[in-house]
Protein backbone atom coordinates (compact mmCIF):
# COMPACT_ATOMS: atom_id res chain seq x y z
CA UNK A 1 0.00 0.00 0.00
CA UNK A 2 1.34 3.41 -0.96
CA UNK A 3 0.84 6.34 1.42
CA UNK A 4 1.17 9.95 0.25
CA UNK A 5 1.63 13.04 2.42
CA UNK A 6 0.06 16.29 1.12
CA UNK A 7 0.75 15.06 -2.43
CA UNK A 8 4.33 16.16 -1.72
CA UNK A 9 6.10 12.88 -0.97
CA UNK A 10 5.30 9.20 -0.54
CA UNK A 11 6.67 6.28 1.43
CA UNK A 12 8.13 4.78 -1.74
CA UNK A 13 10.33 7.88 -2.16
CA UNK A 14 12.26 6.57 0.85
CA UNK A 15 12.13 2.87 -0.10
CA UNK A 16 9.37 2.37 2.49
CA UNK A 17 6.11 0.45 2.41
CA UNK A 18 3.26 -0.59 4.71
CA UNK A 19 3.58 -4.12 6.10
CA UNK A 20 0.95 -6.59 4.93
CA UNK A 21 -0.42 -7.20 8.44
CA UNK A 22 -1.60 -3.59 8.61
CA UNK A 23 -4.55 -3.04 10.97
CA UNK A 24 -6.63 0.11 11.21
CA UNK A 25 -9.60 1.24 13.33
CA UNK A 26 -12.94 1.29 11.51
CA UNK A 27 -13.94 4.56 13.21
CA UNK A 28 -12.82 7.03 15.84
CA UNK A 29 -12.58 6.16 19.52
CA UNK A 30 -15.88 6.11 21.43
CA UNK A 31 -16.65 6.98 25.03
CA UNK A 32 -20.05 6.08 26.42
CA UNK A 33 -21.52 8.65 28.80
CA UNK A 34 -23.66 6.78 31.31
CA UNK A 35 -24.58 7.37 34.92
CA UNK A 36 -25.54 4.65 37.38
CA UNK A 37 -28.46 5.54 39.63
CA UNK A 38 -28.84 3.77 43.02
CA UNK A 39 -32.03 1.75 43.20
CA UNK A 40 -32.51 1.74 39.43
CA UNK A 41 -31.45 -1.13 37.16
CA UNK A 42 -29.11 -0.23 34.37
CA UNK A 43 -27.84 3.30 33.80
CA UNK A 44 -29.00 6.62 32.40
CA UNK A 45 -27.72 7.09 28.85
CA UNK A 46 -26.26 10.51 28.01
CA UNK A 47 -25.02 9.60 24.56
CA UNK A 48 -21.55 8.94 23.19
CA UNK A 49 -18.49 11.15 22.81
CA UNK A 50 -16.49 10.73 19.61
CA UNK A 51 -12.76 11.00 20.17
CA UNK A 52 -9.82 11.69 17.89
CA UNK A 53 -9.21 9.45 14.89
CA UNK A 54 -5.93 7.53 15.18
CA UNK A 55 -4.19 5.51 12.48
CA UNK A 56 -1.07 3.43 13.10
CA UNK A 57 1.04 2.46 10.09
CA UNK A 58 3.52 -0.45 10.40
CA UNK A 59 6.32 0.59 8.03
CA UNK A 60 9.34 -1.20 6.65
CA UNK A 61 12.30 0.63 5.16
CA UNK A 62 13.87 -1.71 2.61
CA UNK A 63 17.38 -0.29 2.57
CA UNK A 64 20.23 -2.35 1.18
CA UNK A 65 22.66 -1.52 3.99
CA UNK A 66 22.71 0.28 7.37
CA UNK A 67 24.28 3.44 5.89
CA UNK A 68 21.51 3.89 3.33
CA UNK A 69 18.91 3.05 5.98
CA UNK A 70 20.08 5.84 8.31
CA UNK A 71 20.05 8.41 5.51
CA UNK A 72 16.54 7.45 4.34
CA UNK A 73 15.01 7.32 7.81
CA UNK A 74 16.59 10.62 8.84
CA UNK A 75 15.33 12.36 5.70
CA UNK A 76 11.82 10.91 6.09
CA UNK A 77 11.48 11.80 9.78
CA UNK A 78 12.69 15.33 9.04
CA UNK A 79 9.77 15.79 6.62
CA UNK A 80 7.27 15.09 9.41
CA UNK A 81 8.33 18.12 11.51
CA UNK A 82 8.65 21.83 10.88
CA UNK A 83 11.79 23.86 11.56
CA UNK A 84 10.70 24.41 15.18
CA UNK A 85 10.49 20.64 15.73
CA UNK A 86 6.68 20.66 15.85
CA UNK A 87 4.79 17.86 14.05
CA UNK A 88 3.34 19.04 10.74
CA UNK A 89 -0.29 18.41 9.83
CA UNK A 90 -0.66 16.40 6.63
CA UNK A 91 -3.44 15.22 4.38
CA UNK A 92 -2.59 11.53 4.22
CA UNK A 93 -4.10 9.37 1.48
CA UNK A 94 -3.53 5.86 0.14
CA UNK A 95 -3.44 4.51 -3.39
CA UNK A 96 -6.31 2.16 -2.52
CA UNK A 97 -8.78 5.02 -2.03
CA UNK A 98 -7.11 8.26 -3.19
CA UNK A 99 -10.30 10.34 -2.97
CA UNK A 100 -10.32 9.93 0.83
CA UNK A 101 -7.77 11.59 3.07
CA UNK A 102 -7.21 12.07 6.79
CA UNK A 103 -5.83 15.38 8.05
CA UNK A 104 -3.55 14.41 10.91
CA UNK A 105 -0.08 14.62 12.40
CA UNK A 106 2.36 12.19 13.98
CA UNK A 107 1.35 11.66 17.61
CA UNK A 108 3.54 8.99 19.20
CA UNK A 109 7.20 8.06 19.51
CA UNK A 110 8.00 5.12 17.18
CA UNK A 111 10.43 2.36 18.00
CA UNK A 112 12.35 0.68 15.19
CA UNK A 113 13.42 -2.96 14.93
CA UNK A 114 16.67 -3.09 12.99
CA UNK A 115 17.77 -6.05 10.90
CA UNK A 116 21.21 -7.09 9.72
CA UNK A 117 20.38 -6.63 6.03
CA UNK A 118 19.90 -2.90 6.46
CA UNK A 119 16.10 -2.67 6.61
CA UNK A 120 14.11 -1.55 9.68
CA UNK A 121 10.50 -1.98 10.85
CA UNK A 122 8.72 0.72 12.85
CA UNK A 123 5.22 2.00 13.57
CA UNK A 124 4.05 5.56 13.00
CA UNK A 125 0.91 6.76 14.74
CA UNK A 126 -1.04 9.66 13.24
CA UNK A 127 -3.99 11.38 14.92
CA UNK A 128 -6.70 13.64 13.45
CA UNK A 129 -7.38 16.11 16.24
CA UNK A 130 -9.93 18.41 14.61
CA UNK A 131 -12.91 16.99 12.74
CA UNK A 132 -12.05 13.31 12.16
CA UNK A 133 -14.99 12.85 9.76
CA UNK A 134 -14.11 15.35 7.01
CA UNK A 135 -12.28 13.19 4.52
CA UNK A 136 -13.17 14.17 0.94
CA UNK A 137 -13.67 17.31 -1.13
CA UNK A 138 -16.89 18.55 -2.72
CA UNK A 139 -16.32 16.92 -6.11
CA UNK A 140 -14.25 13.89 -5.03
CA UNK A 141 -16.84 11.30 -6.04
CA UNK A 142 -18.36 12.97 -9.08
CA UNK A 143 -18.80 10.68 -12.11
CA UNK A 144 -15.66 10.35 -14.21
CA UNK A 145 -17.65 10.67 -17.43
CA UNK A 146 -20.42 13.20 -18.15
CA UNK A 147 -23.85 12.03 -17.00
CA UNK A 148 -26.40 13.45 -19.43
CA UNK A 149 -30.08 14.18 -18.98
CA UNK A 150 -32.18 11.10 -19.64
CA UNK A 151 -29.22 8.73 -19.35
CA UNK A 152 -28.92 8.55 -15.57
CA UNK A 153 -28.82 5.03 -14.18
CA UNK A 154 -29.13 4.07 -10.50
CA UNK A 155 -25.94 5.04 -8.70
CA UNK A 156 -25.05 7.84 -11.15
CA UNK A 157 -25.42 11.48 -10.23
CA UNK A 158 -24.87 14.77 -11.96
CA UNK A 159 -21.56 16.49 -11.31
CA UNK A 160 -21.75 18.65 -8.19
CA UNK A 161 -21.87 22.26 -9.46
CA UNK A 162 -19.33 24.53 -7.80
CA UNK A 163 -21.00 27.78 -8.88
CA UNK A 164 -23.93 29.33 -10.73
CA UNK A 165 -25.14 32.78 -11.78
CA UNK A 166 -28.01 33.95 -9.58
CA UNK A 167 -30.34 35.62 -12.08
CA UNK A 168 -33.89 34.74 -11.02
CA UNK A 169 -36.10 35.68 -8.09
CA UNK A 170 -36.29 31.96 -7.31
CA UNK A 171 -33.20 30.06 -8.43
CA UNK A 172 -32.89 26.33 -7.71
CA UNK A 173 -29.57 24.65 -6.97
CA UNK A 174 -28.89 20.98 -6.28
CA UNK A 175 -25.95 18.89 -5.12
CA UNK A 176 -25.22 15.40 -3.83
CA UNK A 177 -23.47 14.61 -0.55
CA UNK A 178 -21.73 11.27 -1.07
CA UNK A 179 -20.78 11.12 2.63
CA UNK A 180 -22.72 9.12 5.20
CA UNK A 181 -22.94 12.06 7.64
CA UNK A 182 -24.40 15.54 7.61
CA UNK A 183 -21.85 18.21 6.74
CA UNK A 184 -21.71 21.98 6.65
CA UNK A 185 -21.57 24.02 3.46
CA UNK A 186 -20.15 27.45 2.66
CA UNK A 187 -21.89 29.65 0.07
CA UNK A 188 -20.08 32.71 -1.32
CA UNK A 189 -21.92 35.31 -3.40
CA UNK A 190 -19.51 37.43 -5.45
CA UNK A 191 -20.47 40.91 -6.70
CA UNK A 192 -23.97 40.20 -5.41
CA UNK A 193 -27.05 42.36 -5.08
CA UNK A 194 -30.35 41.27 -3.53
CA UNK A 195 -33.30 42.54 -1.54
CA UNK A 196 -35.09 40.26 0.93
CA UNK A 197 -32.69 37.38 0.13
CA UNK A 198 -33.36 33.90 1.54
CA UNK A 199 -31.94 30.43 1.08
CA UNK A 200 -34.35 27.51 1.53
CA UNK A 201 -32.92 24.03 2.15
CA UNK A 202 -35.58 21.84 0.55
CA UNK A 203 -34.76 18.65 2.48
CA UNK A 204 -35.03 20.18 5.96
CA UNK A 205 -37.48 22.98 5.17
CA UNK A 206 -35.21 25.48 6.96
CA UNK A 207 -35.12 28.89 5.29
CA UNK A 208 -32.23 31.20 6.20
CA UNK A 209 -32.87 34.93 5.73
CA UNK A 210 -29.98 37.24 4.81
CA UNK A 211 -29.44 40.99 5.11
CA UNK A 212 -29.93 43.09 1.97
CA UNK A 213 -26.69 43.71 0.06
CA UNK A 214 -25.56 45.70 -2.96
CA UNK A 215 -22.46 44.97 -5.08
CA UNK A 216 -21.03 43.00 -2.16
CA UNK A 217 -19.25 39.75 -1.39
CA UNK A 218 -21.36 37.65 0.98
CA UNK A 219 -20.20 34.45 2.71
CA UNK A 220 -22.59 32.11 4.50
CA UNK A 221 -20.87 29.45 6.63
CA UNK A 222 -23.43 26.98 7.96
CA UNK A 223 -20.83 25.24 10.13
CA UNK A 224 -19.67 28.36 11.97
CA UNK A 225 -23.19 29.85 11.66
CA UNK A 226 -21.87 33.16 10.36
CA UNK A 227 -22.89 35.61 7.64
CA UNK A 228 -20.26 38.05 6.42
CA UNK A 229 -20.82 40.97 4.05
CA UNK A 230 -17.57 42.31 2.63
CA UNK A 231 -15.72 40.51 5.41
CA UNK A 232 -17.81 41.98 8.24
CA UNK A 233 -20.03 39.78 10.37
CA UNK A 234 -23.67 40.80 10.01
CA UNK A 235 -26.54 39.53 12.16
CA UNK A 236 -29.23 42.09 11.31
CA UNK A 237 -31.73 40.71 8.82
CA UNK A 238 -30.98 37.05 9.57
CA UNK A 239 -33.23 34.61 11.40
CA UNK A 240 -30.15 32.38 12.01
CA UNK A 241 -31.95 29.28 10.68
CA UNK A 242 -28.83 27.55 9.41
CA UNK A 243 -28.89 24.07 7.90
CA UNK A 244 -26.56 21.19 7.04
CA UNK A 245 -26.16 19.09 3.93
CA UNK A 246 -27.98 15.80 4.39
CA UNK A 247 -26.45 12.56 3.10
CA UNK A 248 -27.59 12.09 -0.51
CA UNK A 249 -29.45 14.62 -2.64
CA UNK A 250 -29.82 18.21 -1.45
CA UNK A 251 -31.82 21.00 -3.05
CA UNK A 252 -31.82 24.73 -2.40
CA UNK A 253 -34.03 27.61 -3.49
CA UNK A 254 -32.26 30.98 -3.57
CA UNK A 255 -34.96 33.66 -3.27
CA UNK A 256 -34.89 37.43 -3.44
CA UNK A 257 -35.78 40.58 -5.37
CA UNK A 258 -33.52 42.44 -7.82
CA UNK A 259 -30.97 39.65 -7.58
CA UNK A 260 -27.65 39.15 -9.31
CA UNK A 261 -24.28 37.65 -8.46
CA UNK A 262 -22.19 34.50 -8.80
CA UNK A 263 -22.84 31.91 -6.10
CA UNK A 264 -20.13 29.35 -5.35
CA UNK A 265 -20.24 26.50 -2.84
CA UNK A 266 -17.76 24.27 -1.12
CA UNK A 267 -17.92 21.52 1.47
CA UNK A 268 -16.16 18.39 2.65
CA UNK A 269 -17.81 14.97 2.61
CA UNK A 270 -17.85 13.30 6.02
CA UNK A 271 -17.40 9.59 6.74
CA UNK A 272 -17.02 7.54 9.89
Amino acid sequence: MEVTFNDEFSLSDFKMAILKDYERPLFSSLSNKTKNVPGRPGAWDFGVDIGARTETFPIVCMAVNPYERELLVRDFVGRLFDRRAQPKTFQIRTNYDPELWVECRVSAQPNGKYYRGGHVDFELQFTAYNDPFKRATQTAFDPKEPVRYGEVTPGDYYTNPESFEWMYNIHYYGCHNYGSLETDIIFTIANGTAKNPRILHLESGRELTLPDFTSATVEIDTGKKTIKVNGQSVVSGSNMKFFSLYPGDNGFAFKGDTVKGKVSSRWLHKFM
